[in-house]
C-alpha cells in the first residue's frame, strides 16, 4: 500500500511520523509472518530498506554519484545518513491462539525532503544527504524512484522472510551488522528513563537478535555488560 499523504503517521511508542513531500515514501506491506523468529522481522525490514537504497543508485544514471558512506541502520531498524534520520519502520502483528497470522510493516522514508523536527533527533532526506547536488529532481524522476524503491523493498523483505522460517538467522545477523556500520557508529550516548546520561558501546548483534555491549553510567563511571532487545 502506497500513500501520497498521511495524516496520522506513527512510529514506536506512539510517536508521530511527519511527512513533508508527497514524493517521499509512505508504504505498508501486509504479509504472512514467518513461522518462527518473528522478533527478527524489524531487523529484516531495516535491511530491506538499506539494501533498496543501495540498489536504486545503480538503476538510474542520475543517482550513480550518490555518497552512501553515511547510509546505515541505527538499532534496531531506523534508517540514518550519518547522524540524521531519514527513515523509520514499524512492524505490527495480529495474534490468534498465541500465534501470529498476519503482519504489517509500515515504512516512512524521506527520499527528497525532510521535516523540521523538535527534540534531539534531526531529520534529513536521502537526496539531501547523498545527492546534495540534485536540488530539484524532475517530477517524473521523483515519481519513478518512489515506485521503484517501494518495489525493491517489497522484493527484499519477501526474499528474506523464508530464511527466518527455516531458522537461518545467521544470514540476517550478518546483513544487519554490515548495514549498521558498527566500526564507525558503534557507540550510543543518550539518557535513561531516570534522566542519567549513559553510553552504550555495541559489541555485536548476537545469535538471539539482541544487541550486546557495555553500558556505562557517565555520571558514576560504572559499567556493565547488557543485551538489548528494544531501543535505548
Amino acid at each position: 500500500i502506497l500513500a501520497r499523504k498521511q495524516t496520522h503517521g506513527r512510529g514506536r511508542q506512539g510517536r508521530a511520523w511527519v511527512n513533508s513531500d508527497s514524493y517521499n515514501l509512505l508504504m505498508t506491506l501486509a504479509l504472512v509472518p514467518p513461522r518462527k523468529n518473528l522478533s527478527w522481522m524489524p531487523l529484516v525490514a531495516g535491511i530491506a530498506v538499506f539494501e533498496a537504497l543501495e540498489s536504486i543508485t545503480k538503476f538510474y544514471t542520475e543517482l550513480r554519484t550518490a555518497d552512501l558512506r553515511g547510509l546505515r541502520i541505527k538499532w534496531p531498524n531506523d534508517i540514518y545518513s550519518f547522524d540524521n534520520k531519514i527513515g523509520g519502520i514499524l512492524c505490527e502483528s495480529r495474534v490468534q491462539n498465541d500465534a501470529a497470522y498476519a503482519m504489517t510493516v509500515g515504512i516512512g522514508l524521506n527520499i527528497f525532503s525532510s521535516p523540521q523536527l523538535e527534540g534531539p533527533i534531526q531529520a534529513t532526506s536521502f537526496f539531501q544527504s547523498a545527492l546534495p547536488q540534485m536540488k530539484n529532481p524532475p517530477t517524473e524522476l521523483k515519481s519513478e524512484i518512489r515506485i521503484a524503491l517501494a518495489r525493491l523493498i517489497a522484493e527484499k523483505v519477501t526474499a528474506l522472510v523464508p530464511d527466518l522460517s527455516r531458522g537461518d538467522t545467521e544470514k540476517i545477523r550478518q546483513k544487519w551488522m554490515t548495514a549498521a556500520k558498527l566500526n564507525h557508529y558503534g557507540e550510543i550516548t543518550t539518557h535513561d528513563a531516570q534522566g542519567k546520561k549513559i553510553s552504550f558501546r555495541i559489541t555485536e548483534l548476537n545469535a538471539e537478535g539482541k544487541l550486546a555491549g557495555e553500558l556505562t553510567d557517565l555520571t558514576t563511571g560504572e559499567s556493565k555488560s547488557v543485551e538489548l532487545d528494544q531501543p535505548l
